[in-house]
């Protein structure tokens, strides 16, 4: 069962803004101050003369290329194939249906996998003990499973937040009328290493 890391993401985002922001503002430094503008020239054709002296240390045989482009071709290849195989990862086994009856008489009932996430949800926004949750449902070799992954709060054990979740998942299989399978996820982030500490009586 695959989940982003939402505060990776978080970060990667901001990183990025960052950086487009800064190459925006940098562009328009450049269109309004020609003296930085020459400046820029300058540095740019440093750089440049000093890269292609670099490529051009590590020639291939015969002189025709060098072997730096083809380590940075094979590099971005890499790169190019971990970012699609990332991605096709992503969303990997959701599925949008928690409950689906045998088909009878009355025909046959389906209870989407959202209902038993809200309900969740909602509950363990209540409590304390967790900084944050999120619930999702994979299919799991045929079977629906609902995941609830939780950030605790500094200083609660995790059997607290077992103990705390499980009439929970027991109150659902109630509402739902038969078993649901559950995976409880704890984790901690800076969240928690940074949070105030937290007990529960």
């Amino acid at each position: 069962m695959n989940n982003t890391n939402r505060p990776l993401n978080r970060i990667f985002s901001a990183i990025i803004g960052l950086l487009l922001a800064a190459g925006g503002g940098g562009i328009l430094l450049l269109a309004v101050v020609p003296e930085l503008a020459k400046a820029a020239r300058v540095s740019y054709k440093g750089t440049l003369g000093g890269a292609t002296r670099f490529v051009q240390g590590a020639p291939l045989p015969g002189g025709s290329g060098s072997w730096w482009l083809i380590a940075l071709t094979v590099a971005l290849v890499i790169l190019a194939l971990l970012l699609l195989r990332f991605i096709f990862r992503q969303g990997h086994g959701h599925t949008g249906t928690l409950i689906t009856t045998p088909e009878g008489a009355a025909g046959t009932v389906s209870v989407d996998s959202r209902v038993a996430e809200r309900l969740l949800s909602d509950a363990l926004d209540d409590h304390r003990a967790l900084l944050a949750s999120h619930v999702s449902t994979y299919n799991v070799r045929g079977t629906p499973v609902l995941k609830v992954a939780v950030q605790a709060r500094r200083g609660v054990s995790p059997t607290d937040i077992t103990t705390m979740i499980t009439p929970l998942l027991s109150a659902l299989n109630s509402v739902l009328g038969r078993d649901v399978a559950a995976s409880i996820h704890i984790g901690a982030g800076i969240r928690t290493r940074t949070g105030a500490a937290t007990r529960l009586e």
